[in-house]
């Protein structure tokens, strides 16, 4: 299997914490589908609010998974249909797309919530009169289940050692579901933090990512504070040596 990696990568993730950029209003900025609702399509809406910066254009599926350092990986799916699947995109404008799937949910035998993105690519249009353009793609991601997740979310973490020294925290995703982390730190008994992760993190369901912990001598009594989107109270999570 052939992996895409996309060079923009990290910015269209970011991308998703901001349902409006560069003008360009998105809603829903997730998809979200369930086969328990016998519903294989949903629709997503762009708004250009840049004056007299008309946009263009065409978008593509990917199948997204992650591999067991959590990084992602992507691979094109014809397995979406859009509607349109090129469009333009005036000032002031807004252009509904439809996105389903080519067979019903029911069909396709989903255990684990299920995951793709659509990725928006910027045709790039003739330069304005000043010369200055700025091409903006955007990634959305798009989640299927067999039914809608009721349960709390369940995370579990465990120290990985290189030749014999703490290097990294590993943080597991228990659910069938994904997750989205908005942060997490790292706390010793005096509730002194050892180590933290600022960045928003997706966690596929039953995948895990791990990130570095510094100089950390020892692991005993250590303990996560997972942000979790959505979600009031950061989940506490005390960690396996």
């Amino acid at each position: 299997m052939t992996n895409y990696k996309l060079s923009t990568m990290y910015f269209l993730f970011a991308v998703l914490m901001q349902p409006v950029y560069a003008g360009v209003n998105i809603s829903p900025v997730i998809l979200e589908v369930d086969a328990e609702n016998h519903v294989r399509s949903t629709t997503i809406t762009l708004h250009n609010g840049v004056e007299d910066y008309p946009r263009n254009y065409e978008l593509t599926a990917y199948k997204w998974t992650q591999n067991e350092q959590g990084e992602e990986q992507l691979e094109p799916s014809n397995e979406l249909v859009m509607n349109p699947k090129t469009f333009n995109l005036a000032s002031g404008e807004k252009q509904t797309i439809r996105i389903g799937f080519r067979q019903a949910i029911e069909k396709m035998n989903i255990q684990d919530e299920q995951s793709w993105r659509i990725l928006f690519q910027e045709i790039p249009t003739p330069l304005t009169a000043n010369g200055i353009q700025v091409s903006v793609d955007m990634s959305i991601p798009l989640f299927v289940t067999a039914k809608p997740n009721e349960k709390a979310p369940n995370l579990g973490a465990e120290i990985i050692q290189n030749a014999g020294q703490i290097s990294q925290l590993k943080i597991i995703n228990q659910n069938d579901v994904h997750i989205k982390t908005m942060g997490i730190t790292v706390v010793d008994t005096n509730e002194k933090t050892v180590a933290q992760y600022d960045s928003m993190k997706y966690i596929l369901a039953h995948k895990s990512f791990a990130f570095d912990l510094g100089n950390i001598k020892s692991s005993k009594n250590l303990k996560a504070i997972v942000k979790v989107d959505q979600i009031v109270e950061p989940l506490i999570i005390h960690i396996n040596e």
